[in-house]
């Protein structure tokens, strides 16, 4: 809110130099900068996933390490976020063949208040018993299609509205019989396993949305 957090690289180090055509745009366009990470931080955007309005899911790990995650949290703080989980995330090693996720938005997204799609084998059980205890409903990712298009990356537009990777069937039927509107996207130009919809969308400027508080009141 009112302004942007330019990352610092860990899991995809090798594009660091970009920061400096971001700062120049965001000037341009006369965006404040809130914040640069820098120092021993790294902090990229994958790791931040939206929980409600007040409420974000962090992730620890390649992509994210406690330096960048403090320089960031900060921020949140101080712009009106309460509460921030943190998911520490699953290893990759070499190569993507054995599994492992470096970005929280791989494997978690909110599709509803209180409602999440998740592939359950890329969560932290911490994270997990957090939403669960705050009365979350979880729909969960086959092996297969987390493999191919890693449904849980995804774009939602307003609460019960999202757009989705059109070739992950099964996900998207369990997501409508949740009541939720689905608008299907072609993804076979996107990268498997490493990028989804979220990865290659800014996130839309819109009017306030629910926050936990909503959600316990649902509960009830």
């Amino acid at each position: 809110k009112g302004g942007v957090i330019l990352p610092r690289y860990g899991q995809a180090s090798f594009i660091r130099g970009r920061n400096v055509n971001f700062q120049k745009f965001f000037a341009s366009i006369h965006c404040p900068i809130l914040h640069s990470v820098h120092g021993m931080g790294i902090c990229e955007a994958g790791v931040f996933v939206p929980i409600a309005e007040d409420a974000i899911m962090l992730g620890l790990g390649s992509a994210c390490n406690e330096d960048g995650l403090e320089q960031v949290r900060q921020v949140m703080i101080r712009n009106g976020v309460t509460d921030m989980p943190v998911s520490h995330n699953t290893t990759i090693h070499d190569s993507f063949e054995s599994g492992g996720e470096f970005h929280v938005d791989m494997f978690f997204g909110v599709v509803d208040l209180g409602v999440a799609v998740i592939y359950p084998a890329a969560m932290d059980y911490q994270a997990y018993k957090w939403l669960d205890e705050r009365g979350f409903r979880f729909i969960e990712v086959p092996p297969d299609e987390q493999r191919l298009f890693c449904p849980a990356n995804l774009v939602i537009l307003e609460p019960g509205k999202v757009i989705m990777a059109a070739g992950a069937k099964e996900t998207i039927r369990r997501v409508r019989d949740a009541g939720v509107k689905v608008l299907e996207l072609d993804t076979s130009g996107i990268t498997a396993g490493t990028n989804g919809i979220r990865c290659v969308t800014t996130h839309l400027v819109r009017d306030e949305g629910p926050g936990l508080s909503d959600l316990r009141h649902t509960a009830l």
